[in-house]
């Protein structure tokens, strides 16, 4: 499915638009030069890849992006925070269903996963390569998947919108490069469209499996978790299992 022509993207992004490629991330560090802010888009990818090591399956009319950000590592986790946030937000404008962030960086309809993003650290060239995908025209099958994954078109929406939310997440980049929103205002606005506090969460941290009460998230953006005997945890990275309202009993997510 073609793009019209872009149009000029803000802070002077580069753009690269591709029929096809191994990977938008592998094309962003290729292409990526000292300081200059970059997007390549692709219509189909080969070899796309999702967090923990897991693949990333596309399909006709979806979104494959890859954005490269020249910022230092500490602030890499706050880039990411803002593409999920701006995300969800984008997409709540176009279905009429709830969409939420599953912390750290996923975003899902009615408890379905519509969009993904990966973060990989370039520390040769100070620059951050951040991934998007999002299932727009078309749902994959994928059988291993911890959420269901659902598309756009799914719930009613068929319009091409990649071109706007790459551009949309370009100004929202630019800004912030350029004005270094305050980190605990980033946090706070990702909290506005993750499921609520007291939300049963079960999740795998880099260490062990916890279960309990979500209890929000710290300045650094780390998930906050309160188990059965009241003890709070903070989970620095992890891969969330499950995140419902009710008890841990019920049916949910």
């Amino acid at each position: 499915m073609p793009l019209r022509p872009w149009q000029r993207l803000p802070h002077n992004f580069q753009h690269h638009h591709l029929p096809i490629c191994s990977s938008t991330q592998d094309e962003a560090r290729e292409r990526y030069q000292m300081g200059q802010p970059l997007v390549v888009l692709a219509d189909e990818q080969m070899s796309g890849r999702g967090r923990l090591g897991r693949s990333w399956e596309g399909g006709p009319g979806n979104l494959l992006v890859s954005f490269a950000l020249p910022i230092s590592q500490d602030v890499a986790s706050f880039a990411m925070m803002i593409a999920a946030r701006e995300v969800a937000v984008f997409v709540q404008d176009l279905v009429h269903e709830k969409v939420q962030v599953k912390w750290p960086n996923d975003v899902l309809i009615n408890g379905q996963k519509v969009a993904g993003i990966i973060g990989e650290f370039e520390q040769a060239h100070s620059c951050l390569l951040l991934g998007l995908g999002m299932n727009i025209q078309s749902t994959p099958h994928v059988s291993d998947a911890r959420h269901r994954p659902t598309s756009l078109a799914d719930h009613g929406f068929h319009e091409d919108v990649r071109q706007e939310l790459c551009k949309c997440l370009c100004g929202v980049f630019s800004k912030w490069l350029e004005n270094k929103t305050p980190t605990e205002h980033i946090v706070e606005r990702l909290e506005e469209v993750c499921f609520p506090k007291g939300s049963y969460v079960r999740l795998l941290s880099q260490s062990d499996a916890l279960e309990g009460s979500f209890d929000g998230l710290t300045r650094e953006g780390h998930l906050k978790l309160v188990d059965s005997k009241g003890d709070q945890h903070v989970v620095v990275a992890g891969d969330v299992l499950q995140c419902r309202l009710e008890d841990k009993d019920a049916s949910g997510y």
